[in-house]
């Protein structure tokens, strides 16, 4: 099979433990990830191995295993990081996920960190949309390390561009 095709196979059993992530099946979600994982390293495809390994971390988080879900984020991100610029996905996804982890785990000044990082990556590749949800992220770090005028200033940013963009239902 042509290495098109067969990136295109395993893009499809990656999208579909996609799938069961968000439906709440993380056992058959892990399944697929795996078989995609698995076929990614064999085929070096590195881009679905950082993507099945960020759906790892999802999976893990889900579960409420944060430290094991870090682990698998930070992987993502050195995976992501060590492949060409045209290869890449904008790593502004990792960062936010990390930083979601240590937000979860009530560290905030840590989750700010990679909060800031993945709203530069937004603003720098023109990613609107997401753009909305770090500025909430962000607002909700501030509020809870009581820093309450940021937050309030961090939210209204974050209003105005998702109301510009329609993201309304985050």
């Amino acid at each position: 099979l042509s290495k098109k095709i067969k990136y295109g196979y395993n893009e499809s059993i990656f999208v579909k433990g996609g799938i069961y992530v968000l439906t709440g099946l993380s056992d058959s979600a892990y399944v697929y990830y795996k078989k995609a994982y698995d076929l990614a390293l064999k085929n070096k495809f590195k881009p679905i191995e950082a993507r099945c390994l960020n759906g790892f971390g999802m999976i893990n988080w889900n579960k409420g295993n944060f430290d094991e879900a870090l682990s698998y984020f930070f992987k993502a991100l050195n995976t992501n990081e060590n492949l060409p610029k045209k290869k890449k996905i904008n790593s502004s996804l990792f960062y936010n996920n990390i930083g979601l982890i240590y937000s979860e785990k009530k560290f905030y000044e840590k989750a700010l960190t990679y909060f800031k990082v993945a709203y530069k990556l937004q603003l720098e590749d023109n990613l609107v949309k997401g753009q909305g949800m770090s500025l909430n992220n962000l607002g909700l770090c501030y509020m809870n390390l009581n820093k309450y005028n940021l937050a309030i200033d961090t939210f209204e940013k974050g209003k105005k561009i998702t109301k510009k963009t329609n993201n309304i239902t985050m």
